[in-house]
């Protein structure tokens, strides 16, 4: 006789914080004292302060939400090394409503710093494209491409990696491996599979570093 039971909604510690209750109200409260502190320090007028909010905001959640690969956390074996905290969030899962959650609040931000401002450049230049890459780098068409930011975090390096699991230039160094799948049981136990270390290294010369730029351009497009 087993019992079905229902799998946990997140595994990973990196991105089950983002579970609790009352962090949504926090994350508004944050912006909101930010932009009172702003205010009160630098003096300036409250629709510069919500620029500076805006674009305090895109700086802080593009580096840690779509820039930062992997975890903090050694308990997980490596298998989100690959994966950045938007990648990792609801494992996976796209259009949940932390997702919609979190695409939302940028675009409020660049609503209320754009009329604020009266709509007058230069502010309202850059709090347009602060909202453009952080959207965009949240559309569902982005999960595990990262096409844009293959050109500047050095896809020579994901090449020899490639190049290296497959046998090509072995040698010890980079952990080669793929995102683990996590399988439940009937009896509410979970094994991870998939994962298959592999130690690794190439060295980025020339010749790679090529390749691998023109990969990110194929991928862009």
């Amino acid at each position: 006789m087993y019992v079905k039971a229902t799998p946990p909604t997140d595994l990973n510690r990196n991105t089950d914080w983002f579970m609790y209750p009352g962090v949504w109200t926090t994350y508004i409260l944050i912006l909101f004292f930010a932009w009172i502190l702003i205010l009160s320090i630098v003096g300036c007028s409250p629709g510069m302060a919500w620029t500076l909010v805006n674009l305090s905001h895109f700086l802080v959640t593009y580096h840690f939400f779509h820039w930062k690969k992997g975890t903090p956390f050694s308990d997980d074996q490596g298998i989100y090394n690959r994966l950045t905290w938007w990648e990792q969030i609801d494992n996976g899962k796209q259009l949940t409503r932390n997702r919609k959650f979190l695409t939302v609040v940028p675009l409020v931000l660049f609503l209320i710093a754009s009329h604020t401002t009266d709509y007058k450049n230069p502010m309202l230049i850059f709090n347009t494209l602060a909202v453009i890459v952080l959207v965009v780098a949240k559309f569902p068409n982005m999960h595990k491409t990262s096409a844009i930011l293959s050109l500047t975090q050095g896809f020579a390096i994901t090449y020899c990696e490639k190049l290296s699991c497959s046998g090509q230039n072995p040698d010890e160094g980079i952990t080669c491996g793929e995102p683990s799948e996590i399988n439940y049981s009937k009896n509410g136990n979970f094994q991870l599979n998939g994962f298959t270390p592999k130690p690794a290294i190439c060295s980025a010369n020339s010749r790679t570093s090529h390749i691998g730029i023109a990969y990110g351009v194929v991928m862009l497009c």
